[in-house]
Formats: structure tokens, sequence, C-alpha cells
């Protein structure tokens, strides 16, 4: 389990209040609090429904809490995605899964930093997100490092897009995919 106190910039000509000086990342391993960061995600979630399953809550996923001012500000979720590479890549495959950020904390770097976070320290090297919002995000993802994307699915809802360092696999993986439909 992480406990992590990430230092965030102050832009010099913001006043502090828009940027929090200190956001705390720790992980969580209780079962009933990741189902409460998972409803408040199902509850904002703009996307198609989701649903709540067991694998979510297993060992194949990580929960981090970001914490401002001592108050939960909002989360992550983790999947390991590992087995599924291992033709393609040597190496761990984490995928952020999904994030939410509560109203009072949104546009303070509070998902950046949880995204620094797991992609620094969780072997992060992939991101699943809607279509739209990667496409309509698109400077933001590259600066986080992913450089690299497709969509899955039949309606092509979702994307995956991935860092540089997991790009020529997942070209490898998306070929081999495609060459046995």
């Amino acid at each position: 389990m992480f406990n992590y106190d990430v230092e965030v910039s102050v832009v010099s000509d913001v006043t502090s209040d828009v940027f929090p000086p200190l956001i705390k990342i720790r992980e969580i391993t209780n079962i009933k609090e990741k189902r409460k960061w998972m409803e408040y995600f199902t509850k904002g979630y703009s996307g198609s429904t989701i649903g709540l399953y067991p694998a979510m809550f297993s060992e194949i996923c990580r929960y981090f809490v970001a914490e401002v001012d001592g108050k939960d500000a909002g989360f992550i979720r983790i999947t390991n995605y590992t087995e599924t590479w291992k033709n393609y890549y040597d190496g761990q495959v984490w995928n952020a899964s999904d994030a939410y950020v509560k109203q009072p904390y949104r546009s303070k770097l509070v998902l950046r930093k949880l995204l620094e976070f797991v992609i620094a320290n969780c072997n992060v090297v992939m991101a699943r997100l809607e279509t739209e919002r990667l496409y309509n995000k698109q400077y933001y993802y590259r600066t986080l490092g992913f450089t690299y994307a497709w969509t899955v699915g039949e309606d092509e809802q979702i994307s995956i897009a991935v860092i540089e360092k997991l790009k020529e696999a997942a070209i490898r993986k998306n070929i081999d995919y495609r060459n046995r439909k």
C-alpha cells in the first residue's frame, strides 16, 4: 500500500485557492471504500451504462485516492493487463481504467496528479476512455505521454491510449487481432 504526498507547483500569477499546494495520494484496499468510489464514478459517468462486477474489486485492480486539505477529492482505478499483453510486451501493463474527481476539485490538477502518480509508480502504460473525451482532450493526454490510440468495440465509443514505450506492441497486438477476425 502506498501513501505519497505529491507537490503541485503554484503558478506565480494564479491565486493559491485555484491550485492546491499539496495533493496526498493513498492506496485504498478496503472493499467498502472501493465500492463507494466506483458508485461515485458510475453516477457521474456520462457514457453508456456500466455495471459493477467482482473483478473490479479483486487483486487485478488497485485504487488510489487523492486528498486535498485532508478531504477526499478523487480516485483512480488501475487494472493489471500484463497477462493479456505477455506475447507482445516484456513488462507489466497496467491500465488507467476509471477515475472520478468531486465537483469542487475539478480543474485543480487532481486527475492529472493521480494519472502522473500511477504512470510513474504503478506501470500504467495505457488508459481506457471515451473516444470523444480522448479526441477533445488530445493535448492533455499527449502531455501525459499517451501518443498512440485506437478505438474498440462495434460503436467505437471507447478508445485505448498507450504511452510511447507500448506503441509498437500495441500495433502488433492490433494486427494479430484483425488477422484473427
